[in-house]
């Protein structure tokens, strides 16, 4: 449709022209634009929003932005209705009275977030060209509209027995009820998303007034990848929420600035209902919680949380944790080294450096697994740093990393707590049971049911009998708990795997009664 259009405008343009064109409007219009221009010579300029690009959480169109981008030369600008990544209503008529201020210029609006929300009123927008698509329908048919309009083909929406849905709607339902009730539903995520600031961060109006945006709502979690978020969601429950850059990469890379993985975005409707928002708001909060890296509290002896838990699989069971202690320095092996620049003293927040890596999630609690990936190697990386900050964000399994020697363990453990911000005085953790120790080194803790390998045959053979076959250990609840733990296995004790958690992730789950009690 948008071809269509820019060939009919060619007598109208020559290689003085200018075309206008905003940086937020959707992929599908931009590439026609600029395929015009490209065929013609012509030079676009492109339309920045208010706030700037880079860091822009809530970009909107404005009149002092396109202001300066206009001239004699001007003879064509494009925007859209409504941001479909924000779902920022735009000044439309605003807009198009300063466009038609310069003689021969045009304005295009691609309308496709705005229709399924709003009537659509081209006179009294005052537009020259007003465009959108039917492909994401709103009706109740599943299959989309685009393989159905064709030649040999007809529509479900265009029979006449359906024509009673549109009249249904619009005659005796009004657009003034479908706006109140999306509104309405609109609230009920947009305030559980404000909510809970420490967690998500919302792009575009952080109200749901109707005036302002319609009900699509784009978000991201705080150091979490969006598509893996929806991953959990999707496996977990009936709810499908789209990801990525939704073909507006223009605004969700180079405006908002997010990393490849972009947002999460709701695109709610006349039909959802209050229950179904507020059984998607509920689902949300327990993927993320069970997902997400919980802060300890920030105390001068106490480091940045970082992993839950990095599991290798490997030769030995071994746990390494950092805490608050005195620390020595990093070792000398890693060839890059850790520069001041490369700290971070704030909450971690995935950047997409691993994202090359084969990787898939085992479960949300256990959580991503690099099935061939080696540690080592990422250890000796020239951009080993962002690998390692990455990394340190969440859990992650390993397998047969044969290379990961005791001290390379134990390198992996420090620079994951320099680069993301642990005190001069925090270093490895020494477990209580040192005499679980084979080797001797007290900053290993070295786990066995072997009755023949055990140093410390008086504990075993003290223990009850029904026990003496499990082990346990928790540095949960120390006075300055470990940001992270490194598990590094050898072999499976005959009854099977063992049970591992995390116990402040478990705290914002758990009734007050319980917290009350545990604290």
């Amino acid at each position: 449709m948008l071809r269509t259009l820019t060939n009919s405008l060619r007598p109208n343009l020559n290689t003085d022209s200018e075309i206008i064109v905003s940086v937020l409007c959707h992929e599908a219009g931009n590439t026609a634009w600029v395929a015009l221009a490209q065929s013609l010579g012509i030079s676009i300029k492109w339309w920045a929003p208010e706030g700037g690009i880079g860091n822009n959480r809530d970009p909107k169109l404005s009149l002092d932005t396109l202001r300066p981008l206009l001239s004699s030369k001007t003879r064509l600008v494009c925007c859209g209705h409504v941001s479909n990544i924000t779902g920022t209503i735009e000044p439309i008529k605003e807009i198009a009275k300063l466009v038609h201020t310069i003689p021969e210029a045009l304005i295009c609006v691609d309308g496709v977030a705005w229709a399924p929300h709003r009537p659509i009123d081209v006179k009294d927008l005052d537009v020259d060209f007003y465009v959108f698509s039917c492909l994401n329908h709103y009706f109740f048919d599943p299959t989309a509209l685009h393989v159905r309009l064709g030649l040999g083909n007809s529509c479900l929406e265009l029979e006449h027995a359906v024509t009673p849905i549109i009249t249904h709607l619009v005659d005796h339902v009004g657009w003034d009820a479908i706006i109140a009730h999306e509104e309405l539903i609109t609230a009920e995520i947009l305030g559980y998303l404000t909510a809970n600031s420490d967690l998500y961060t919302v792009y575009g109006c952080a109200t749901a007034d109707a005036k302002a945006r319609v009900s699509l709502i784009s978000f991201s979690v705080k150091g979490l990848a969006s598509d893996k978020v929806a991953e959990v969601i999707h496996e977990t429950s009936n709810f499908r929420i789209i990801t990525g850059d939704c073909w507006s990469p223009r605004t969700v890379h180079d405006v908002i600035g997010l990393p490849d993985y972009g947002i999460l975005r709701t695109s709610l409707v006349h039909y959802n209902t209050v229950e179904e928002m507020r059984a998607f708001t509920q689902k949300l909060d327990q993927v993320v919680r069970s997902m997400k890296v919980w802060n300890f509290p920030d105390e001068k002896e106490v480091s940045i949380p970082i992993a839950r838990f990095i599991s290798i699989s490997t030769q030995n069971l071994y746990f390494i944790m950092t805490v608050a202690e005195t620390a020595p320095p990093v070792p000398s092996g890693h060839k890059k080294g850790v520069t001041e620049g490369s700290l971070l003293r704030e909450p971690l927040e995935l950047r997409g450096h691993l994202n090359q890596f084969k990787s898939f999630y085992v479960t949300p609690i256990i959580g991503t697994e690099f099935p061939d990936a080696h540690v080592v190697d990422w250890l000796k990386a020239p951009n080993s740093d962002e690998l390692l900050r990455d990394l340190a964000v969440t859990m992650v399994f390993f397998r047969a990393q044969t290379d990961l020697t005791d001290e390379l363990q134990k390198e992996l453990a420090q620079r994951l707590g320099v680069l993301t911000g642990k005190p001069e005085s925090s270093k490895l953790h020494i477990h209580p049971l040192t005499n679980y120790n084979l080797d001797k080194d007290p900053e290993l803790n070295v786990i066995t049911t072997d009755k023949a390998a055990n140093p410390a045959e008086d504990l075993w053979k003290n223990r009850p009998a029904d026990i003496r076959n499990s082990w346990h250990t928790d540095t949960s609840y120390e006075p300055n708990p470990a940001d992270y733990s490194i598990l590094k296995l050898i072999k499976l004790p005959e009854t099977g795997g063992g049970m591992y958690a995390f116990m402040p992730s478990r705290s914002p789950i758990t009734s007050a009664d319980h917290r009350d009690l545990m604290s």
